[in-house]
């Protein structure tokens, strides 16, 4: 792999842009976050050109359809996490790094699938007959409407997890992990 120093630069610069999104564009109306959303829009789609110019018009293309795929597919997360944010009465200050957090597992999930996928699918083709199976029963429940979940503290998945990880019964200022009684925990202060 002889480029890997574009690829290592590649990686720099995205946390970079990372870390600007998260400490300096913080957006303070709606039209600020149109603007700014209009913005990371424009970079996205105007990096196709760095890929023409490094990769080739095949690759710029490969790109700008894959680019066009993450895209839609972060705008069904601000969707899960606009409801998710609603249903655990998320507060308002701590909402930007709620988000942040939900940005990350998101992506870390996605990569692990995608990878896992790709894994079992060249391993059995038939596979993609699962998953296909999957995403049309997945789709037929969401047509016929699944009930809403007034209390999400009582859903299966919550009460899963609080088997596994102790949780506080409520928000402790900006504070992601705190200790409360005899558990120990790392403190995860989200202060900026």
């Amino acid at each position: 792999m002889d480029d890997w120093w574009q690829w290592a630069a590649l990686g720099v610069a995205a946390a970079a842009l990372l870390a600007l999104d998260l400490r300096v564009l913080r957006p303070r109306s709606m039209r600020a976050a149109a603007v700014i959303s209009a913005w990371w829009l424009v970079a996205g789609v105007g990096f196709a050109g760095v890929v023409w110019v490094w990769q080739g018009p095949g690759r710029a293309g490969e790109y700008l359809a894959g680019y066009a795929i993450e895209r839609s597919l972060s705008l069904d997360n601000v969707f899960v996490f606009v409801i998710a944010l609603a249903a655990f009465a998320v507060p308002v200050e701590v909402r930007p790094w709620a988000v942040a957090w939900a940005i990350g597992a998101a992506l870390a999930l996605r990569a692990v699938f995608i990878l896992a996928g790709s894994a079992v699918l060249g391993a059995a083709e038939w596979t993609a007959y699962l998953f296909a199976a999957f995403l049309i029963v997945t789709g037929l429940k969401l047509v016929k409407g699944a009930p809403s979940a007034a209390d999400p503290a009582g859903s299966r998945l919550v009460q899963a997890v609080s088997r596994v990880i102790r949780t506080a019964p409520g928000y402790d200022g900006r504070r992601l992990v705190v200790r409360r009684g005899t558990v120990v925990a790392v403190d995860g202060d989200l202060r900026s």
